[in-house]
């Protein structure tokens, strides 16, 4: 229900997927997104939506980057298991409807054709303009879905420091419906993230797009959606958001999510500087 708030109505990612027209195929970018994970949960969605949705669930195309460049032949590994697994997976069921059935089904009637490549580096830190993101530039224009777990955190300072300049021309560059799904160990990262997008909206004045902004329930995922300002009915967006200074749609909830990580986030900052130390783990078996 939290992607459902931010996504424009599909009850999950999955959802989403399937609303793309059967020939276009649904690419989707995970930055920092080695081995393939996100792609796993992409295409088991997927391949789960084909078994109970009439409509033909599209072609899944998945590019994994990462800063780490060794990522690669795992990448290639990931994506060789997931197909082979689902696909064997998606004919035994069709196999089994044969048994019940008078009429023999196409036994690739509704099993998600399935891609996922090694896109090379990326570097959250710079410019989607600078040599490292060639990837992220190449494509940006037609990604649908863009995932990012666990990168924002240990790059904060980095980021802070450019601006948050890779996420901002992002966001600026996507087009509308873009959805953005980004994952974290602790909701304190997000305030300062999400007024970076406040500036950025103020920054694009009247371009005729709003970005929404959610949150799941333990505040571990950051959900964003782009849409024009026509597909949201109007200034006011929809479904009880408000429009935030220029172009940002965030429900009362979400905003008081928000305030409260933001509070998370300074008594983080006390605890520091009162000298509070993470301890290190203790070993197996004994006291080391």
């Amino acid at each position: 229900d939290d992607v459902s708030d931010v996504s424009g109505g599909s009850s999950d990612v999955s959802g989403s997927i399937i609303g793309v027209k059967e020939e276009e195929p649904y690419s989707m970018v995970s930055l920092g997104g080695g081995p393939g994970f996100d792609y796993v949960g992409a295409a088991l969605a997927a391949s789960f939506s084909s078994y109970t949705s009439s409509s033909i669930t599209p072609t899944i195309k998945a590019t994994i980057l990462d800063y780490e460049e060794g990522w690669g032949d795992l990448v290639t590994a990931m994506a060789n298991s997931t197909s082979q697994i689902l696909h064997n997976n998606n004919n035994n069921q069709h196999s089994n409807q044969q048994t019940t059935t008078t009429t023999t089904p196409n036994e690739n009637e509704n099993n998600p054709p399935l891609q996922c490549t090694w896109g090379g580096k990326c570097d959250i830190t710079k410019s989607i303009h600078d040599e490292s993101n060639t990837a992220v530039l190449a494509l940006v224009d037609t990604a649908r879905l863009w995932t990012c777990q666990y990168c924002v955190a240990e790059n904060a300072n980095s980021l802070r420091d450019s601006d948050f300049v890779f996420w901002r021309e992002l966001f600026r560059r996507a087009p509308a419906g873009c959805l953005f799904v980004l994952s974290e160990v602790h909701p304190r990262v997000w305030p300062e993230f999400y007024r970076s997008i406040e500036g950025m909206m103020e920054d694009c004045g009247s371009s005729g797009y709003n970005m929404a902004v959610g949150f799941n329930k333990n505040g571990r995922q950051m959900l964003l959606r782009k849409s024009s300002r026509l597909m949201d009915g109007g200034e006011d967006g929809e479904d009880g958001e408000k429009v935030v200074g220029s172009g940002v749609l965030i429900s009362d909830k979400d905003r008081r999510l928000v305030e409260k990580f933001d509070e998370l986030g300074r008594y983080h900052e006390r605890k520091i500087q009162s000298g509070w130390q993470r301890q290190a783990p203790k070993g197996r078996g004994g006291d080391d």
